[in-house]
Order: C-alpha cells, then sequence, then structure tokens
C-alpha cells in the first residue's frame, strides 16, 4: 500500500529492478492495472475483496503484502475529530485485515509468502525514550501482524516501526527484514 511520500513507489521500483512484480495500491487517483498500479478504498470489504480479484486476474497469484500506508504522515489523534480518527483506523488497520482476508488463499498456505507492515507512531524516541504516540491506533496493526504469524505459519510475518526514516532507510530496513526472515528459516 501507498505511504504517498515516495517510500513505496521506491520500493517497488527495486523490487521490479530485482525481477519482481511489485503492485502499487493507492487509496485513490489513476489507475494503471498493465503497470500494476490500482486504486481503491480500503474501507469497504467488497470493494477490496474485487479489488484482489482483479490483481490475481492481471497479474496471477499475490506472494506477498508490504502495507506502507501507516508511514504516512496524519495529524496527531487529539487533533482529530471523531470520523476523521475511525477512517483513520478503517484505512490502515481494518484495510489491512481486508487486504490479507481476501488474499489469504494466495498466502495462507504458501510456504515464504510474506506479509510486512511498516508504520509510524508519529513521535520519534528522544534519548532512548519513547513519548506518548500521536497515532497511537496505528498499534492495532501490529496486533493483526502477530495474528497473522500465529494463523499462518508458513508465511512470514513481520511489523516494523519506522520514525521519519527516509524512503531508502525504510526500503533497506524492509529488504533486511525480509532477508533475515527468509535466512532465519533456513536455519
Amino acid at each position: 500500500t501507498d505511504d504517498g511520500a515516495g517510500c513505496a513507489a521506491s520500493l517497488c521500483e527495486r523490487l521490479r529492478a530485482q525481477g519482481g512484480r511489485p503492485i502499487l495500491l493507492r487509496l485513490d487517483g489513476p489507475e494503471s492495472p498493465a503497470q500494476g498500479i490500482y486504486a481503491e478504498d480500503l474501507t469497504d470489504p467488497a470493494r477490496v475483496q474485487e479489488l484482489i480479484g482483479r490483481i490475481r486476474r492481471d497479474h496471477g497469484t499475490i506472494g506477498g503484502l508490504v502495507h506502507l500506508l501507516p508511514l504516512r504522515p496524519v495529524p496527531a489523534m487529539q487533533d482529530l475529530a471523531a470520523p476523521a480518527f475511525e477512517r483513520l483506523v478503517d484505512q490502515e488497520v481494518k484495510g489491512l485485515f481486508y487486504l490479507l482476508r481476501y488474499a489469504a488463499a494466495d498466502l495462507k498456505g504458501s510456504p515464504g509468502a510474506w506479509v510486512a507492515a511498516c508504520l509510524s507512531f508519529g513521535s520519534a524516541a528522544i534519548d532512548g525514550v519513547l513519548p506518548t504516540p500521536a497515532n497511537p491506533w496505528r498499534g492495532g496493526i501490529i496486533g493483526v501482524i502477530k495474528t497473522v504469524t500465529v494463523e499462518w505459519p508458513e508465511a512470514v510475518a513481520k511489523s516494523l516501526v519506522l520514525e521519519e526514516p527516509t524512503a531508502e532507510l525504510a526500503i533497506a530496513r524492509i529488504l533486511a527484514a525480509r532477508l533475515s526472515e527468509v535466512l532465519g528459516q533456513q536455519i
């Protein structure tokens, strides 16, 4: 999923350069299925189900999911009206759940299938001390990933908290996490 700040687009470029076939999923904007770019409202389970069907039809089996949407900068929770807060939870946490639910047939039983979620709580540590998170709802994403590790033992699942990273640093951490998980499975 697209963070809108360039990390997802850069990761797609890097994966293509390594022979991968990544799909970039945005919340809105123009689509280009031939180029692997889709747009969908992640808050609607029926639309997410239809999206996953389109991706399978256009590109084949889904081998992994990297959820970068929760890296995008958003206002702190205390600055959000209730509807805006609910919309962010629906997009970032429930949206991940819906994507996993409808991609489960491809990811659940495939050894080495990969699920990663990268997020920012909106507050970087100061001298090693974590402040009160500005975006605490994103902790639910970590819970979703922990559930995947239990319910889909054949898949590799990882959550990464990345506070204020550059796109290149985020991509390096994502790919390093993937490599360590793959190597860890082979040992």
